[in-house]
């Protein structure tokens, strides 16, 4: 029977028994795993997250891959090298550092880029590490340039509508840094304020009168007080001088600067 049954398919049955033979059944196909795409903002938002958890030394392609839960492999799609990576990071920072409204004039605009930078800097200390990278993205030129062009309407010379504008900068910069230095439970202002109103009481008053009259109010010493006073000197000085700084040529009067608290 089974000779019948093979005559009668021998040709089909030997053809059969040779692919078999050939390409032996393995089961069913596995498919590589497919990770979901990662945008580049993302990506971004999370290098930041991992510079403020743990500082910049922290932010490796490792690190990233983890936070993301990705293989580091798949982000070399956004960025070449380590470098590449912390240039972009600084530029996503750059957009998280610009206020989320314009001012009408260059002094509220300029009031509105120190605190929200110095707010979100605090806010976000380790952050400050990535502000020392040396690269101009070309995304945020445009808030640079809306600024420097209220100043030139009201009457700054491109020189000096720089310079003003690195002032402010260095101003809300150089809070947060002293602020990060010298801040924690017992502020070292505050103390030593404390220790001068403690001399004061052995003292005979008019020894230091001035010093005297303004003890009373040591204990409403604030960081913030020290920066909002500074940001407004600031800017009501660059008002004042800042026009005729860099060609020496006075221009049209410009109108008052009404500070905002």
């Amino acid at each position: 029977m089974a000779l019948r049954v093979f005559g009668v398919f021998g040709g089909h049955a030997c053809r059969a028994l040779v692919a078999v033979a050939r390409f032996p059944h393995r089961g069913p196909a596995i498919m590589p795993h497919r990770f979901p795409r990662t945008s580049r903002d993302a990506v971004l938002d999370a290098a930041l997250t991992i510079v403020d958890r743990g500082g910049l030394h922290g932010l490796t392609i490792r690190s990233l891959a983890r936070e993301l839960a990705v293989p580091p492999m798949t982000l070399y799609t956004h960025f070449k090298t380590k470098n590449e990576l912390l240039d972009l990071t600084f530029e996503r920072l750059l957009h998280r550092l610009a206020p989320p409204r314009h001012g009408s004039t260059w002094q509220a605009e300029l009031e509105e880029v120190c605190r929200h930078m110095r707010s979100v800097l605090l806010e976000h200390p380790h952050w400050m590490a990535l502000v020392t990278r040396v690269v101009a993205p070309p995304s945020a030129l445009a808030d640079y340039d809306r600024l420097l062009g209220l100043m030139r309407k009201d009457g700054f010379s491109p020189r000096a509508g720089m310079f003003a504008f690195s002032s402010a900068i260095s101003l809300a910069l150089g809070s947060v840094l002293v602020q990060r230095l010298m801040d924690g439970p017992h502020p070292i202002p505050l103390q030593r304020l404390t220790l001068i109103k403690g001399m004061l009481a052995t003292m005979p008053r008019r020894r230091y009168p001035s010093i005297a009259a303004a003890a009373p109010r040591f204990d409403r010493w604030s960081f913030s007080g020290v920066f909002e006073i500074a940001l407004h000197s600031l800017i009501a000085g660059l008002g004042e001088h800042g026009v005729r700084y860099g060609d020496g040529k006075r221009r049209r009067r410009r109108r008052a600067y009404t500070y905002r608290t």
